[in-house]
């Protein structure tokens, strides 16, 4: 279960990272993309840990 949740955790925050960049490229050009791209990788991180730390307060 554990090697599941790292797996998952880095995958979402991958993903929030590329989407913060694109978001913030889109938005502000290059220093919005430098301001968005951590927001989104700690977003990613929480979204990717959140959900399965909830399922194993199940067992």
């Amino acid at each position: 279960m554990e090697k599941a949740r790292t797996i998952l955790a880095t995958i979402l925050s991958t993903l929030g990272l590329a989407g913060g960049l694109f978001l913030g490229f889109a938005l502000a050009g290059p220093l919005g993309a430098l301001t968005f791209a951590p927001v989104g990788a700690l977003l990613g991180l929480f979204v990717g840990s959140c959900p399965l730390t909830c399922l194993s307060l199940l067992d």
